[in-house]
């Protein structure tokens, strides 16, 4: 939760190094725990963690999943979700190209500050398949949402590729967003 990094040269606040790359994020069947899941990933007062080429999945239908699950809760936190490049060259192919994913959730990526809070994301080049919302902010300025694939669900009456609500000078862009084929049954 809160944290904040500081510059051992100036010893100003600076961004946190922390990420996460590689790295699968799963509820299923083999859920075994005692505490209902609520949430993959939880941040609040922190800034500067990165999630490349990560995989975040929940399948409702599991006993002890709250119907309102998320895959990343950040209040009050800046954070980047991105793809990495699965090679050691120069330029990237699109078969090298490591995208993160998000399937499943009520709301695949939630972002919220306080008013006096600066701290901003950046989601770009992911897949988010079947969520109810798949990026809900409020409060965000300068966020910035590009290159995604959103295959937006249907388990409830209202489904969001992207919802904002009090956001400004936020770059959305070069997304593709579209109801799949086979979005309205269960979720696996």
């Amino acid at each position: 939760l809160s944290y904040y990094n500081y510059s051992n040269i100036t010893t100003n606040k600076t961004v946190y190094n922390g990420w996460f790359k590689n790295c699968s994020f799963v509820i299923d069947e083999d859920y075994t725990g005692g505490e209902i899941f609520y949430r993959h990933v939880e941040m609040s007062f922190v800034n500067g963690i990165s999630f490349k080429g990560c995989d975040f999945y929940v399948d409702r239908n599991v006993g002890r999943v709250s119907q309102d699950c998320i895959g990343i809760s950040a209040h009050n936190a800046g954070f980047t979700v991105t793809s990495y490049c699965d090679n050691n060259f120069n330029t990237c192919s699109d078969d090298d190209l490591k995208r993160g994913s998000f399937t499943g959730f009520k709301t695949a990526i939630l972002s919220a500050n306080q008013a006096n809070n600066t701290y901003t994301f950046n989601v770009n080049k992911n897949v988010f398949n079947k969520n109810d919302c798949a990026i809900f902010a409020k409060n965000i300025h300068f966020a910035t949402i590009v290159n995604n694939d959103f295959n937006i669900g249907c388990s409830s009456d209202c489904n969001y590729g992207v919802y904002t609500d009090e956001v400004s000078g936020f770059c959305i862009e070069e997304n593709t967003f579209r109801p799949t084929a086979d979005s309205c049954t269960a979720y696996g």
